[in-house]
C-alpha cells in the first residue's frame, strides 16, 4: 500500500491530450516504483475509463479487464467505497416499505 497520497487533476477540452497526459503521469509513477495496484484513475464517463484501461493495458502489456480496479468512473468508485454488500447501506425499499416503487 502506498505510504503517501498524490492527486493529479487534469482539465481540458476534447482532443486536448488529457488521456495521454494522465497515462504519462501513470508511467512516471510506475518508474518511481509505485505499484500499479496503488494507482487509481477516476473519470467521469464509462467510455473514458474504458479508454484509459485499454491504453494503459497496451502500455503495460496487460489486458484492460485486469485493470478494471485501476480506472473507473467516479460513480463506480463511490459505490465501491459505500460497499452496500457489507450491510452498511440501508435498503431504502425495506426502510420505506410500499411508499417507494
Amino acid at each position: 500500500m502506498a505510504t503517501s497520497t498524490h492527486v493529479t487533476r487534469l482539465f481540458g477540452g476534447p482532443g486536448s491530450g488529457k488521456t495521454t497526459a494522465l497515462l504519462d503521469r501513470v508511467d512516471e509513477m510506475l518508474d518511481d516504483g509505485v505499484d500499479v495496484n496503488d494507482i487509481l484513475v477516476v473519470s467521469y464517463t464509462r467510455a473514458a475509463a474504458a479508454e484509459v484501461r485499454e491504453r494503459l493495458g497496451d502500455r503495460l502489456g496487460r489486458s484492460p479487464k485486469s485493470l478494471r480496479n485501476n480506472a473507473c468512473t467516479m460513480h463506480a468508485e463511490a459505490y465501491e467505497l459505500a460497499n452496500p454488500s457489507a450491510g452498511g447501506v440501508v435498503d431504502y425499499r425495506r426502510t420505506l416499505g410500499s411508499r417507494v416503487d
